[in-house]
C-alpha cells in the first residue's frame, strides 16, 4: 500500500537547520565545528575520519564543496557521510547504523562498476556530430542520502526549500513520496524503513537512484525515458531483480521485469508493419509513472547493450551535449529542456543504425526468442 500522506511539517529543530544552511556553502579549511550543534557529524574517506572544515589538506574541492553544502542538514541530524575512495559517491547515512555501512559501500561499489562498465565515459569527442560534441564532462561527485525515516525525509525537503528557493514548489510535492531524484543539487534520497509498500527494497532503491545520479553526473540531461531506462539495467545487473520505481505508487510484482517483457509481446504482437516512435516515449513527462513506457524504455536499454554494443555511451553524451548547449543558447540556465524526439532519434540512428528502431520493435515481439538480423 502507498505510504499515507503526512500531515503538516513538524521539525522542532527547524531554525537550527535553517542556520547551519546559511552556514554551509564556506570551505575554509581550518573552519571548527560550531559547538551548539545537537550531534557531531564525521566524513569518512580513505580511511581517514574528521569533521566538516577540518579535512586533509589532500581532499579534493569538489569533496570540500560537497559536504559544506550538506554539512548543516547532517550536523542537525546526526547523519555521518562516507565517500566511495574515487570521491564519486557521498552517501550520509544516521550514525545508529554504523554496522551496515560497510554492506552499502560494497553495493555502491557494485553499483558504480556496473555503470563504468555499461555506460563507459566518452574517451574524446567524435567527429561528424550534429550537436557538435564537447570536451570531456566534469563528472560531479553524488550524494545519496539513506533516511532512516518519514520525519528525516520531511527535514530533508525543508532544508532543499531553504537552501534553494527554487525547488519550493517541488517539495511540497515531494511530501507525500519515499524518494526522489534530484538534478541540482545532484542527490538522490529514499526512505529505509516504514515504507508501507509490498516489494520495496532499500538495496534496490540505493543502487537505481545511484544509478539515475551517476548518469546525470556523467552525461547531463537525457530524456528522462532514456535515464529511467539506464537505471533499470543497472539495478537489474547488480541485484538481478527491479524492486524501483520512482513515482509510482501502490504495490508491484516482484518480477516486474518478467511482467513488462510479456506486455511487451501482448502490446507488439500485431504490429508487423510499424516500428517503435519514439514520439510517444516523450510523452512520458518527468514526475510521473507510466506502466507501457517504463517497460519499452528497460527493453530499448537492454537491446542497445546487448545488440549495439559501445552505443549507449555516445547516444547519451550527444543528447547530453544537445540539452547544454540548447539551455545556453536559451540563456535558461537550470531549467530542464524537453529534447525533441527527432533529435533523440537522429542520435540514436548515428550510433545504433538506421534499422534500429524497427530491430528493438522485433525485439518487444519476440523477448527472450530474438535474435539479431546481424
Amino acid at each position: 500500500m502507498r505510504a499515507p500522506k503526512p500531515g503538516p511539517l513538524a521539525h522542532p529543530c527547524l531554525s537550527l537547520i535553517l542556520l547551519c544552511s546559511l552556514v554551509a556553502p564556506e570551505t575554509r579549511a581550518n573552519e571548527s565545528r560550531t559547538s551548539d550543534l545537537s550531534a557531531p557529524c564525521l566524513v569518512h574517506w580513505q580511511r581517514k575520519t574528521f569533521e566538516p572544515g577540518q579535512w586533509p589538506v589532500e581532499l579534493p574541492a569538489e569533496g570540500q564543496a560537497l559536504i559544506s553544502s550538506w554539512r548543516g542538514w547532517a550536523q542537525e541530524m546526526g547523519y555521518r557521510m562516507d565517500f566511495d575512495p574515487d570521491m564519486r559517491v557521498m552517501t550520509l547515512s544516521g550514525t545508529e547504523r554504523n554496522r551496515s555501512v560497510c554492506k552499502e559501500d560494497k553495493l555502491v561499489k557494485r553499483t558504480l562498476q556496473a555503470f563504468d562498465l555499461r555506460l563507459p565515459a566518452p574517451e574524446s569527442a567524435r567527429g561528424g556530430s550534429d550537436e557538435g560534441l564537447i570536451e570531456k564532462r566534469q563528472e560531479a561527485p553524488v550524494a545519496l542520502l539513506r533516511l532512516q525515516s518519514r520525519a528525516d525525509y520531511l527535514t530533508v525537503l525543508a532544508f532543499l526549500k531553504v537552501t534553494h528557493p527554487e525547488l519550493e514548489s517541488w517539495a511540497q510535492d515531494m511530501e507525500s513520496r519515499s524518494g526522489f531524484i534530484l538534478a541540482e543539487p545532484l542527490c538522490a534520497a529514499w526512505i529505509e524503513n516504514g515504507v508501507d509498500q509490498d516489494g520495496y527494497r532499500s538495496d534496490n532503491e540505493l543502487v537505481h537512484r545511484l544509478a539515475s545520479g551517476l548518469c546525470q553526473s556523467r552525461f547531463g540531461t537525457v530524456p528522462h525515458w532514456l535515464e529511467r531506462g539506464v537505471a533499470w539495467d543497472v539495478e537489474f545487473e547488480v541485484q538481478n531483480s527491479v524492486h524501483c520505481f520512482p513515482d509510482r505508487s501502490g504495490d508491484f510484482d516482484n518480477d516486474q521485469h518478467k511482467q513488462w517483457e510479456q506486455d511487451l509481446k501482448n502490446l507488439w504482437a500485431n504490429r508487423t508493419n510499424s516500428a517503435l516512435a519514439l514520439e510517444d516515449m516523450s510523452l512520458w513527462e518527468p514526475g510521473t509513472y507510466d506502466e507501457t513506457y517504463a517497460g519499452m524504455s528497460w527493453a530499448l536499454v537492454r537491446f542497445l547493450h546487448e545488440y549495439r554494443e559501445d552505443s549507449l555511451s555516445p547516444i547519451l553524451h550527444d543528447l547530453g551535449v544537445y540539452e547544454a548547449n540548447q539551455t545556453r543558447e536559451s540563456g535558461a540556465s537550470g531549467r530542464r529542456i524537453a529534447t525533441p524526439a527527432m533529435v533523440t532519434e537522429s542520435v540514436l540512428r548515428r550510433y545504433a543504425g538506421n534499422e534500429a528502431l524497427a530491430e528493438v520493435t522485433e525485439f518487444f515481439q519476440r523477448g527472450n526468442r530474438y535474435y539479431p538480423s546481424r
